[in-house]
């Protein structure tokens, strides 16, 4: 805990400058100069003399994991039906929570009558346990969907059903995939920009970005039209690892090991 104490002013004869800047307890005439003001714990102090307390934390409720781990990764989201949720990878496991009463609550899926675990299943592999993952989300209105990838095991993909309000989960296999997105070899980070996916920083081919099709999220075939996709090598002298894509207003800002380029 720390103590916080105003510093004393040695001008006295600026009695109206203490007095307002002293801790203003309740009216004017009960403001302490800066020479009396106490030491006050947990507190912060505005410069116009406001005691506010210091924001703390407590421990709410316990969650427990069923494969051992001590790794927890939490993403908010909400839903396009106003519906907000928070998943969670617990190690290998990933799991959907609603906030209730200030209380994590497992979702029960829709009025399944078991709380939602992704999968019966480990959802990553071993390997892939202790990684935190990158994550993009669509805007689909009937099947809104999150991108999840660790880059060492396969991306998977939750979606949320508005009609039934469900989320299922499901390993991402889009149409013409690069062939080496096999074993441990997967993008580490995705990105939705300008109706494409992208995704790069694999183990195998950390420079290559490889962009979806146009309006397509699930066809990564490249060609030569317009809206094709393709891929491209970020080389230079400045050749480094992709680490992240993050869409910022026109532009997609590409986060290297020692730089971004967009």
């Amino acid at each position: 805990m720390a103590d916080t104490k105003l510093a004393p002013n040695k001008e006295s004869e600026q009695i109206q400058v203490e007095n307002f800047n002293g801790l203003n307890l309740l009216a004017s005439q009960l403001n302490i100069p800066y020479k009396n003001t106490p030491s006050v714990k947990n507190c912060t102090i505005d410069p116009g003399g406001a005691i506010t307390k210091r924001g703390g934390s407590a421990l709410l409720s316990t969650i427990a994991c069923a494969t051992a781990s001590n790794t927890a990764m939490d993403v908010e989201y909400q839903t396009p039906d106003g519906y907000n949720f928070i998943l969670r990878k617990l190690g290998r496991e990933l799991y959907i929570y609603q906030l209730q009463n200030d209380t994590w609550v497992l979702y029960a899926n829709g009025g399944d009558p078991n709380p939602l675990q992704i999968t019966a299943a480990p959802v990553w592999s071993v390997a892939a346990a202790g990684m935190r993952f990158s994550y993009c989300t669509s805007s689909e209105t009937s099947n809104p969907r999150i991108f999840l990838s660790v880059g060492i095991d396969t991306i998977k993909v939750v979606s949320y059903a508005v009609a039934t309000a469900k989320f299922s989960a499901a390993a991402f296999a889009p149409t013409g995939a690069p062939a080496n997105w096999t074993g441990t070899n997967y993008p580490r980070t995705l990105a939705i920009w300008d109706g494409r996916l992208y995704a790069g920083g694999t183990p195998n081919s950390p420079t290559t970005l490889w962009i979806s099709k146009a309006g397509n999220f699930d066809n990564f075939t490249a060609g030569t039209a317009a809206d094709d996709g393709f891929a491209v090598s970020l080389y230079g002298q400045r050749e480094q690892r992709i680490t992240s894509l993050q869409p910022y207003r026109h532009s997609l800002e590409i986060g290297r090991a020692s730089c971004r380029e967009r």
